[in-house]
C-alpha cells in the first residue's frame, strides 16, 4: 500500500502538454582566446561541476591540463599544472574526479580532485619513476573506485583520497565491471600472442576476497544487463568458437549460454547491457555477416535480432547505447548508408529512426549519449548543416537538430556530449573561436546519479524516472528491492553523495529532505507517479529524489539518486 505525502508543488493544472521549442547553443567561454582551440576532452559531470581537460596555451602550452567549471559559463578553474592523458576517468560518490596525470616529477599516475586547486593531488605514486603505473579502467563499485595498471600489484582500490594495492590480484588485470557492488574483471594471457586461458575474477576490495571465479579461454568483455553479468568470448585467431557466458560471480554460477559457428566472432567493443539483458554484435560470414543479437541470459533467449542488411553482407552495428527499454545503435545499409537505429530486442521492434542524410551516403552518427529519460543526443551530418549535435526520442518525428554551432555545411564536429545541471555540454568548433565548450538546453531531464546499495554481488535497488515536464505526472520506478521492505521516496536538494554506511550513499541534502510517499512492498518493484504542476516559475528548478528501503532483515538500503531539472519542454 502506498501512502502519499505532500506533492512536489501545490496547485496548478496538470497534464498540459507543451510543444518543444528550439534553444540556441551558447559558448560557455573561450578558454584559449582568438581562433586557437583549447580542445576540451574527458568531460565528466561531478554532481553539478564539470571536470574536463584542455589546453589554454598558458599553463604547459600544447599540453592538456585539468580544469573544472559548471554549465552556466562561470570562469573555469585550472586545477593543477600537469598533463592529463586521454584515458577514461571516474567520479566517486562524493564528487571526486579520478584521472590519470603526469607531473614533472612522476610518470603517468592516478590523480584526484575535489574541484579545487588545493584539493587536487596525486592519488598515489604507484610506480615511482617513469613512465609510471599507467592507470587503466577506473571503475566505481560503490564505496570504492578500482584501478588497474601495468605494475604489480596490478589492482588497486581507492576511496578517493588514497590508493591501496591488492596483492592477491593476478599479473594482468583488464575489463573491470561493477556487479552490484562486487568487482568482476578479466585476467588475459600474459601476451597478446599467447593462446593461454583467460581468468574471470571477482574482488570485494580485500586480498582474501579477490579470487579466481572461472577460466574462460579468450574472454574479452564483461557487461551488466538485467541484473546479469555477461562475458563475451572472442578468439582473434579463429581457433575457438565465439561464445557468450553469464555469471553471478561464483564458479557454479558461471555458465556458457550460447556459441557461434567457427567462422564467427563476438565484437569485443560491442557487448552492451540494458534493462532486459545484453545486446551484442556477432559475425557469421557464412550466413548473416555482422549483425545485432540479444540475450536475456538464457540459451533460448539468445538470438539474432534482425538481419538488417540481408545475406552475408554486414550492417556492422556500432555505438550501442542503452535507451529506454532497448538500445540505440548505428548500422550501415546499402539503401541508407550509416544511420541511427533503435531495437527493443525483437525483429518487429528494430527500426531505422530516420534517414537523416537521404540516400545511401548516410549521416554517420557518433557520440550517442542518452540524456534524461526521453532523449538521446548524437553527432551527425545531414548533408545540409554539416556535422552538428542532434536530439532524438527514437522516432522520426522526434529527431531534430539541437545545436547548429558551425553555420552552413561546415559543421562544428561536436563531441563528448555530457549532461550537467540539466544542460548538454559538449566540445565544438564554430570556426571563429576554435574548439571550445558549448552548452544547450534539452528541456526537462531526469539524470540518474550514483549507485544504489544492497547485498554485495546479489542485488542493487535502482530508481528510474520520467523526465519532469511541467504540467504532467512523472512516473518513478524502483526495482531490485527485497519484497517485504518498507520504502520511502525522499525529495531534497541534490548534492554529491554522503556516505551513510558501507556502499550506501545519500545524494540529497539531509537538511532540506522531505518524504513524498511511503509503501510496504510486496514485490521487488514500486511504481509511483508524482504531479509536476505547471508553474512557469519552476522552470530550471533542480531537485533530487532517492528511495530509502528497510528490508525485513534490518538495516537500510538506498537506491541511486535521480536529479530532476524541471522544464515545460
Amino acid at each position: 500500500m502506498t501512502r502519499p505525502f505532500p506533492t512536489l508543488v501545490a496547485g496548478a493544472s496538470l497534464l498540459l502538454a507543451l510543444a518543444p521549442s528550439a534553444q540556441a547553443p551558447r559558448l560557455l567561454f573561450d578558454l584559449k582566446g582568438g581562433t586557437a582551440s583549447a580542445n576540451p576532452t574527458n568531460l565528466r559531470d561531478g554532481y553539478g561541476r564539470l571536470f574536463f581537460a584542455a589546453d589554454d596555451g598558458i599553463d604547459r602550452p600544447g599540453q592538456i591540463t585539468p580544469w573544472v567549471t559548471d554549465s552556466s559559463g562561470s570562469p573555469p578553474v585550472a586545477l593543477a599544472s600537469l598533463v592529463v592523458s586521454a584515458t577514461t576517468t571516474a567520479i566517486t560518490h562524493g564528487g571526486t574526479w579520478i584521472f590519470e596525470g603526469r607531473s614533472p616529477t612522476t610518470g603517468f599516475e592516478p590523480w584526484r580532485s575535489d574541484g579545487t586547486p588545493a584539493g587536487t593531488s596525486i592519488l598515489g605514486d604507484l610506480a615511482p619513476g617513469r613512465p609510471g603505473s599507467l592507470m587503466q579502467s577506473p571503475t566505481l563499485t560503490g564505496e570504492h573506485v578500482f584501478l588497474a595498471n601495468d605494475i604489480a600489484p596490478n589492482l588497486w582500490r581507492s576511496d578517493g583520497t588514497t590508493a591501496t594495492g591488492i596483492a592477491s590480484a593476478p599479473q594482468n588485470v583488464r575489463r573491470l565491471a561493477d556487479f552490484a557492488g562486487l568487482l568482476l574483471f578479466l585476467e588475459p594471457p600474459g601476451s597478446v600472442y599467447s593462446s593461454g586461458p583467460t581468468g574471470l575474477w571477482r574482488s570485494d576490495g580485500t586480498a582474501g576476497g579477490t579470487t579466481l571465479v572461472a577460466t574462460i579461454r579468450y574472454a574479452s568483455r564483461i557487461t551488466i544487463g538485467g541484473g546479469i553479468a555477461f562475458v563475451g568470448v572472442y578468439d582473434p585467431y579463429g581457433s575457438t568458437v565465439a561464445s557468450l557466458w553469464r555469471t553471478d560471480g561464483s564458479t557454479s554460477g558461471t555458465v556458457q549460454i550460447a556459441t557461434f559457428p567457427a567462422s564467427s566472432f563476438l565484437g569485443r567493443r560491442h557487448l552492451t547491457g540494458t534493462k532486459g539483458g545484453a545486446f551484442f554484435v556477432a559475425h557469421d560470414q557464412q550466413t548473416v555477416g555482422s549483425e545485432l543479437w540479444f540475450s536475456d541470459g538464457t540459451e533460448s533467449g539468445t538470438s539474432l535480432v534482425l538481419d538488417i542488411e540481408p545475406g552475408t553482407v554486414s550492417s556492422a552495428p556500432d555505438d550501442l547505447t542503452p535507451f529506454g527499454d532497448g538500445v540505440l545503435f548505428t548500422a550501415q545499409t546499402s539503401a541508407f548508408g550509416r544511420e541511427l537505429w533503435f531495437s527493443d530486442g525483437t525483429p518487429a521492434g528494430t527500426r531505422l529512426i530516420t534517414d537523416l542524410a537521404p540516400g545511401s551516403t548516410g549521416s554517420s552518427p557518433s557520440d550517442v549519449v542518452a540524456i534524461g529519460a526521453r532523449h538521446a543526443v548524437f553527432a551527425a551530418d545531414d548533408g545540409v548543416s554539416g556535422r552538428e549535435l542532434w536530439i532524438t526520442d527514437s522516432t522520426e518525428a522526434g529527431t531534430r537538430l539541437l545545436a547548429d554551432v558551425g553555420p552552413g555545411p561546415r559543421g562544428s564536429n561536436p563531441s563528448e556530449p555530457t549532461l550537467c545541471t540539466g544542460q548538454v555540454v559538449f566540445a565544438a568548433d564554430d570556426g571563429a573561436v576554435g574548439r571550445e565548450l558549448w552548452a544547450v538546453d534539452p528541456g526537462a531531464t531526469a539524470q540518474t546519479v550514483g549507485l544504489g546499495c544492497g547485498p554485495r554481488g546479489v542485488r542493487r535497488p535502482e530508481l528510474s524516472s520520467d523526465d519532469p515536464v511541467l504540467g504532467t505526472r512523472a512516473r518513478l520506478e524502483t526495482g531490485g528491492a527485497e519484497p517485504g521492505s518498507a520504502a520511502a521516496l525522499l525529495l531534497g536538494p541534490p548534492r554529491p553523495g554522503r556516505q551513510w554506511t558501507g556502499d550506501c550513499f545519500l545524494f540529497l541534502d539531509p537538511a532540506g529532505t522531505v518524504p513524498l510517499a511511503s509503501a510496504l512492498l510486496t514485490t521487488p518493484r514500486w511504481d509511483i507517479a508524482i504531479p509536476v504542476p505547471l508553474v512557469p516559475a519552476r522552470e530550471g528548478l533542480r531537485v533530487g529524489l532517492q528511495v530509502a528501503l528497510a528490508p525485513t532483515g534490518g538495516g537500510i538500503e538506498l537506491t541511486n539518486g535521480v536529479f530532476w531539472t524541471l522544464s515545460p519542454r
